[in-house]
């Protein structure tokens, strides 16, 4: 048997039946699949192409999107998930946190550099604030002090 991830749960079970592939083989086929989905998609995240544009959003979502990792899509996977073309995808939860934290720690770095520059000119008292950046509706905060 060539790829037994191609089969259906009801042809594994017949294929195990037959002695054709082992339930072990099958589920280790379909972890490395999942390992090697994971592989490119992180891959993907981590390209960048400055100055021209490419489509490595558009991979990047097909690597995530929940279809194609369980291998259930044909040649007309695009028309049938992107019928409009390829619009972008929202952020996941945890890339909405990192995002919403990449945006405090800006605003906490140009805060400080603003800090720097009136420490030098006259020293005032300590200062003591919360940066926060919100994003749909998750609101991250980062309390930060200040001193001379």
């Amino acid at each position: 048997m060539s790829d037994p991830t191609a089969l259906t749960a009801s042809a594994a079970a017949e294929a195990i039946r037959r002695g054709d592939v082992t339930s072990e083989a099958l589920v280790a086929a379909c972890l490395a699949r999942i390992a090697a989905i994971d592989a490119q998609a992180a891959a993907l995240d981590n390209f960048l192409i400055d100055g021209i544009a490419d489509n490595i959003p558009f991979l990047g979502a097909v690597m995530e999107e929940k279809d194609f990792r369980k291998g259930d899509f044909t040649t007309a996977y695009i028309k049938q998930h992107f019928p409009d073309g390829f619009q972008g995808v929202p952020p996941t939860s945890e890339q909405e946190k990192l995002l919403i934290a990449v945006a405090a720690l800006g605003i906490a770095v140009m805060v400080f550099r603003m800090y720097t520059i009136w420490f030098t000119a006259a020293p005032p008292a300590a200062q003591s604030s919360t940066i926060a950046a919100v994003s749909s509706g998750l609101r991250f905060e980062m309390p930060f002090r200040v001193t001379p």
